[in-house]
């Protein structure tokens, strides 16, 4: 059985420390603001390009493994393929190769009651469901590098979402950096 002056002490502990998180996650929040700016204004002024980074030696450092800090820009991107511009563009085959199709029956007892007739309509058939296609990257990666599908058949078909760069932090030892490229 838990004692209440346990439980009391559990909860303010958890409290203060909790106090202190908040406080410390602000205060590192607005130097996480203050590094961004300063780094991405430094990156611009120095022409740093994509991909590369830079290094400062860590004079604060207490290991010879850990004596440099390693400052990089990162800017993700993602690519969003629309499946009705590829169906324009590829051939049925190469379509049903990268498209996933997921159905959804909207009206099933009025799909029921239109299969028990003998002569069904496509068309009408198709009034019942909704149809679902999203783009299997991998599948559409893996046909790209085998050849059978060409880049620039998908030109136009896709469109690439940028975020907004942000900058990491690295400890790196002690290295003779200067001997590897891009740095």
């Amino acid at each position: 059985m838990l004692d209440s002056n346990e439980v009391r002490k559990i909860v303010i502990d958890f409290a203060e420390r909790q106090r202190k998180f908040k406080l410390f996650k602000g205060q590192f929040e607005q130097v996480k603001k203050t590094f961004n700016a300063v780094m991405s204004e430094y990156f611009e002024q120095c022409s740093i390009p994509q991909g590369t980074g830079i290094i400062f030696e860590n004079e604060f450092s207490v290991s010879p493994q850990e004596s440099k800090l390693k400052v990089s820009k990162v800017q993700r991107a993602k690519v969003i393929f629309d499946a009705s511009k590829l169906k324009k563009v590829l051939s049925k085959n190469l379509f049903r190769k990268v498209v996933n199709k997921r159905y959804e029956i909207m009206d099933i007892r009025g799909l029921t009651e239109y299969l028990k007739e003998l002569d069904a309509d496509p068309k009408i058939f198709k009034q019942f469901i909704t149809v679902e296609e999203t783009v299997n990257e991998e599948r559409l990666d893996y046909l790209v590098e085998i050849g059978e599908l060409e880049k620039s058949q998908i030109g136009g078909c896709f469109r690439v979402e940028v975020s907004e760069p942000y900058f990491t932090v690295k400890e790196v030892g002690g290295k003779d950096w200067d001997s590897i490229p891009g740095f």
